[in-house]
């Protein structure tokens, strides 16, 4: 299932949910970056939940485009961020329950 593109859009000037060691805390960069999360098969599409407001120095680290220290644990980061931005989209009413 494609993420709605109001999710995606919410993204925009908010504060990065990943904030890695590498943030540049700039929400002017902030994108909604899509996690894996085992559904999206060989094209590797993820759930419409499975997101992180990310800035661009945390979206970067995420996907390996930059070099991360040995106590870089992708998969914290990406569950903590996956969770601070479902709270912020349900703050928002993008998501209810």
């Amino acid at each position: 299932m494609k993420t709605p593109k109001r999710i995606m859009d919410a993204a925009r000037g908010e504060p990065c949910t990943l904030r890695t060691e590498h943030c540049n805390a700039n929400p002017e960069t902030t994108v909604a970056a899509h996690l894996p999360d085992g559904t999206g098969g060989s094209n590797r599409l993820t759930g419409p939940l499975s997101i992180a407001f990310a800035c661009s120095s945390c979206h970067d680290a995420i996907d390996g485009r930059i070099k991360t220290s040995y106590a870089f644990s992708k998969e914290y980061y990406m569950r903590r961020g996956m969770m601070r931005t479902i709270n912020r989209l349900i703050e928002m009413g993008l998501v209810k329950f």
